[in-house]
């Protein structure tokens, strides 16, 4: 698949936006229960999301930043993914 942007591998953006949702998450404290509740997600979905095994639809992100209490291009903002490991204990 050819990149969408120059050095960006499309193939991997799940993965990459599923990293920044958990990094946000954890930076506030949250669980996945807890922000599955808050988007009216399953805390299923929520995991496969932060492991990059599901490529949630633009509708899913935005309810997902709205209850991180974050703009939507903060939850795909891909430059940015330091944090944590996506497991949950």
């Amino acid at each position: 698949t050819p990149p969408a942007e120059e050095g960006v591998d499309v193939d991997a953006l799940p993965a990459r936006v599923g990293r920044r949702i958990a990094m946000l998450r954890h930076e506030r404290g949250r669980t996945q229960a807890q922000l599955a509740s808050d988007a009216g997600l399953t805390e299923q979905y929520v995991h496969r999301i932060e492991s990059g095994l599901q490529n949630p639809s633009l509708k899913v992100l935005a309810r997902l930043a709205c209850a991180l209490d974050v703009a939507l291009p903060e939850v795909v903002r891909i430059g940015e993914t330091r944090g944590p490991p996506v497991a949950e204990p």
